[in-house]
This record gives C-alpha cells, structure tokens and sequence, in this order.
C-alpha cells in the first residue's frame, strides 16, 4: 500500500468511527484511534501508539473537527457534524460521516475534488504518511446552496471567528494577574525560573531577581508568578492562568519573543521552542488561516497565509508579539 493509500485509508476510518460515535471521554477517543490503526493493519509499538493517540486528539481540535471540555473532573469531545469550511472564494474541505460524503461527491461530480493534507505524522508515530481533508474545487455561493439544501454547516471565515473570541492582551492582564505581593511571600524550596531564550524551566536557589517563576504549592501542584520591579520593590504577580502565561510573562517583562513575517511569502515565522506556549485558540487561529500545521524550518515554524492585514491586528492585540518584517 502507498503512502497516499494509507493516508487515505486511515483520514477516511477515523473519521468514520469518529462520526459514529459522535462523542465520548477520552479513553473512547484513543479506542477509536485503536480500532483505526486495526482497520488499517498499522503495526507501531505502545509508546508510539501512546503518542499518537495524544496527538491527532490535540490536532483534531486545533482544526476544529475536535470539540473538548471537561466535566466532574474528566475530558470529554465531540466531533463537528457534516459540514463545509470555506477556504476561500472558490474552494472548500468537505468533512462528516462516509454517506454525507459519498452523496457530496455525486452532487458535486462536476468539479474537481482533491486531498488536503493537515499534518505529517511524525517519525514517533510509526506512521508515515498525512491525515488528510477532502477539499472540492467549488464556489462560496455553490457551497453555500448545498450546504442550506442538506442542512449542514458551512464555516465561512475560521481564522476571523477564532479571532474574534480570542481575548486581547489587555484584558488576559486584568482577568488573569492577581494584585502585587512581596517577593518574600513567594519563597519556597525547588523554585525554577523560566529561561525566555531556551523557553525552558531552570531551578533556582530562591526568588530575588525579575523573571517568571514557578514556585511548588499543596498536593503536588505549582504556582507561576511574574516579579518585577517597581519603584525600588521587587513584587511578584501570580498568574492563574497557565495558558496564557508565557505571554503574559514576555508582556509585563517587556521580554522580546522574536516573531518575524516574511510579507512576499505571507508567512509568519515562530521560534519553534515557543510553539507549545502558544494559547490554544490563538495558535489554533494561526493554524486554520492554512488549514496546515506550520512547517517546521531550521528553528522556526513557519504559519502560511497570514496576510500583513493579520499581522496588524496581531500586533494590535497582543503588543508584545511586535513582529517585524523578514528582509
């Protein structure tokens, strides 16, 4: 079988067990990518079973084919319905169960259909080959009738939706950093300081400069707070948000992250150790303007399709991010 069969084969049967089921915890997910790997007879061992389990869950909902939340204490998802995502004026990616599909393609025969491929597996995996979209070579207006016709979704605009409910740096500052403490509120044994250059934690003896710190709290758990100097005080920030941490750490810091866009080729450069820092739903917004992980280059990921006009309101909302053009 070649590795274009296989990405099919597999794209195709994990969204058709995933369509059937429709939702469940977590457990039932990585079964279904269990029974996936079955179908297809792929051979990987437990860790990368393990792995990869881990990751088509995370880039699934990176996409937004994949919808989590949490309830009494334990991960749920549900999968998006059949639906259209424009791509733009004059195609889209098809996605639902096998009988939505196969009806799109005979009502749809006229045009041309293609696969898009959202993300290489990697070399952990055991998997070589893509997961995989169909994509059919139709216009807005066209996608638009069929999709009020068969009573299925049609996203219009991903990037700008996304955009819209990804709060402002402005307001993660005033939800997500508690009032001013004293530094030596916050000292403790087994702190670390996060290194901004090699986006790493480091241990540290104690808390007595400016930096990001992660400090042990009851039950196993940590607190991460921001100190900075003001007046002739070292104070600390707690931010109860780990999420949007790494930001809010370079934006109270005034810490360069060093984004960069290169406008002939309307990409966006990411240092890839930042990568895993990056809110979900702003990363996520980034993604979906390619409907492509960005590709990994050198020490940088590089986000396709992300006009100047993006970068403008990148720069609007999140002021720390500052990127400059690529020369």
């Amino acid at each position: 079988m070649t590795p274009y069969s296989e990405q099919r084969l597999f794209s195709e049967s994990l969204y058709a067990l995933l369509q059937y089921y429709k939702a469940g915890n977590t457990q039932a997910f990585y079964s279904i990518v269990d029974k996936t790997l079955v179908y297809c007879a792929l051979k990987i061992n437990e860790e990368q079973r393990k792995y990869l389990r881990r990751l088509l869950f995370d880039r699934l909902k990176i996409f937004g084919l994949l919808e989590s939340y949490w309830n009494n204490g334990k991960r749920w998802w549900v999968v998006s319905g059949n639906c259209f995502i424009s791509r733009d004026s004059n195609s889209a990616f098809v996605f639902g169960d096998l009988s939505f599909l196969a009806t799109m393609k005979q009502v749809l025969n006229s045009k041309k259909w293609s696969t898009h491929e959202l993300f290489v597996l990697p070399r952990q995996t055991g998997a070589n080959f893509s997961l995989s979209i169909d994509l059919v070579e139709a216009t807005y207006e066209q996608v638009e009738e069929i999709s009020k016709k068969f009573r299925c979704d049609l996203v219009s605009d991903a990037y700008l939706q996304l955009m819209q409910i990804v709060p402002p740096m402005d307001v993660v500052e005033s939800q997500f950093i508690s009032p001013d403490i004293t530094v030596s509120d916050i000292q403790a044994e087994e702190v670390k300081k996060f290194n901004f250059d090699r986006c790493e934690w480091v241990e540290v003896s104690d808390v007595r400069s400016i930096g990001y710190y992660r400090v042990p709290h009851i039950y196993g758990q940590h607190r991460d707070y921001v100190v900075k100097r003001i007046a002739n005080s070292l104070l600390g920030f707690e931010v109860t948000n780990r999420e949007w941490s790494f930001l809010l750490a370079s934006q109270i810091l005034r810490t360069e992250i060093n984004w960069r866009y290169a406008p002939r080729r309307s990409e966006l450069l990411v240092p890839s150790k930042q990568i895993s820092h990056i809110p979900a739903l702003l990363k996520r917004a980034l993604c979906v303007k390619a409907f492509h992980w960005p590709k990994l280059k050198s020490d940088h990921y590089i986000f396709e399709k992300i006009s100047w006009k993006n970068i403008t309101e990148l720069n609007k909302k999140y002021p720390i991010i500052g990127v400059d053009n690529v020369t």
